[in-house]
């Protein structure tokens, strides 16, 4: 069974993105099962499971190549997160640390909004996660090598970002990875370290020239 910990990390990611305001949220908070506190603290009387929303543009899940009618947060059969959407809805805000607590995250989509800051090393704890779709965000800093621990991750989004440095080497540890998109980011130093749209085969290219 989830810990109170999921509970937890679902509030803090919609707290933050209350906290920093949008249309999207103000529609949120008015629903007679939220209450929006002062400071953007957000409590529910329905379970986190059920935090979700109708979904009238954008709505298509192109990983999963289905259109879905909702956005928010989806949970499997046992009651943990698995996937998280909140795609097109202009949330500002940062990724919050407490992310690290959905120890069954597969998907997390927050592109296309005003997501700023980096991206914490906690996302290294998501062992389950197999979609990170973070495109068109204001995401600063580097990539953290943290990213090396998530075995089953499959597609790194995080082009039309302000990412600077250079892509680390523990990607090397992703044998299921098949895209890393880095176009539109700050130019890295290092000539020989990919960047833009980088394939499995790149990447293959690139690890083998580490060693």
């Amino acid at each position: 069974m989830p810990s109170s910990g999921e509970r937890d990390a679902v509030e803090k990611f919609f707290t933050e993105f209350v906290r920093r305001g949008s249309d999207f949220f103000e529609s949120f908070c008015s629903l007679a099962e939220v209450t929006c506190h002062d400071g953007g603290f957000v409590t529910s009387t329905l379970h986190h499971c059920d935090w979700k929303f109708s979904c009238d543009r954008n709505c298509f899940r192109p990983f999963k190549g289905v259109y879905h009618s909702n956005k928010g947060v989806f949970c499997n059969d046992d009651g943990f997160v698995t996937d998280i959407d909140l795609s097109y809805e202009g949330v500002r805000g940062s990724i919050p640390t407490e992310v690290g607590m959905l120890s069954k995250l597969q998907e997390l989509d927050l592109r296309s909004n005003d997501i700023s800051g980096s991206l914490p090393t906690e996302v290294g704890m998501l062992s389950d996660l197999q979609y990170l779709i973070l495109v068109q965000n204001d995401i600063t800093g580097s990539i953290p090598s943290e990213i090396g621990m998530l075995s089953q991750l499959r597609y790194l989004g995080l082009e039309e970002n302000d990412i600077s440095g250079t892509l680390p080497s523990e990607v090397c540890m992703l044998s299921d990875i098949f895209l890393i998109a880095l176009d539109d980011n700050r130019d890295n130093d290092d000539d020989d370290s990919p960047d833009g749209y980088i394939n499995r085969e790149d990447i293959n290219s690139w690890c083998e020239s580490l060693r």
